[in-house]
Formats: C-alpha cells, structure tokens, sequence
C-alpha cells in the first residue's frame, strides 16, 4: 500500500497537461474538387500562378513530318521500312533516307537534318551493341560521343 500511495501522487492530472499548436501543416488530398470546400485556396497553383504559359498547338490532328533514316547495312532493314510505311497514318509523312555502309552515318544524319527547318520526329533504323550504335562506317558510343559533339548539338 506504501508503494501505492507514494506512485499516486506522481500521476499526472489534466490541469498540468500543456497542448502547443505545431507549424502550419498542408495535407494533399486526391479529391477530385478541392476547391468545393468554402475558403479553400491551392498553395501549390497559387505559387505558379505568375509563371509565363507557353501553350503549344495540338498537333495530333495535323500532318506530321517524321524523317526515317535507314542504314543500309541493318540486317532486314527492307522488311523494317515497309513494316513502318505500311502502319503510317494519313497525318504523318514520312521522309526516307538511307546511310551507304561505306559512309559516316554522323555526318550523313547531320546533312538529312540540315535540310529541314521543323521535324516532329526523327526514326534511325540501324544496329549496335549494348551502349553503342553503328551509323555507316561510324560508330557511336560513350567512348567517343565527345568526339562528335559539334555534329550531335545540330540534331
């Protein structure tokens, strides 16, 4: 009983529990329309509100211009082309060029580009290993990328 009466003074009562206010806290919900709720304000569209918008025509329904370029020294690469021509939609035209195994295919693709003023898409149907793609008679890897920089910052 001793021990008991000792611990009983030790409790703590209500009158001495302090409750303190944390930071401000943000709870994200997934609720479709936050913005229902009376008062609500979005922080995070609020703070990109002010940024300037680039908005960008829809051009799924447009023609598209996508240029494949083909290394002729790609096993079946006959069956590959007529594969992608025969999926084409109506909306895009395609533009076929071709790297002869006997050239640099760098600088072959960097010429087709050259020729073009907008592009939406660029295919190159070739070959390679794991970190490595071969272009031609040029090869093109991690080893050597720096080597071709000035061509690659024009695709």
């Amino acid at each position: 009983m001793a021990d008991f009466a000792r611990n009983k003074k030790k409790l703590v009562t209500p009158a001495q529990i302090s409750i303190e206010s944390l930071e401000p806290r943000i709870l994200f919900s997934a609720d479709v329309f936050p913005s229902a709720i009376d008062g609500y304000t979005d922080p995070v569209a609020d703070t990109f509100a002010e940024l300037p918008v680039t908005v960008l025509p829809d051009s799924r329904g447009a023609d598209r211009l996508e240029l494949v370029v083909v290394d002729r020294s790609t096993p079946d690469y006959s069956q590959l082309v007529d594969d992608l021509l025969a999926s084409q939609s109506k909306n895009i035209n395609y533009r076929l060029h071709f790297i002869e195994p006997d050239e640099n295919g760098i600088n072959v693709i960097t010429g087709i580009l050259a020729q073009y003023e907008s592009v939406d898409a660029v295919h190159i149907v070739s070959h390679g290993s794991e970190g490595q793609i071969q272009l031609g008679n040029a090869s093109l890897d991690g080893g050597n990328v720096e080597n071709h920089i000035d061509s690659l910052s024009r695709w």
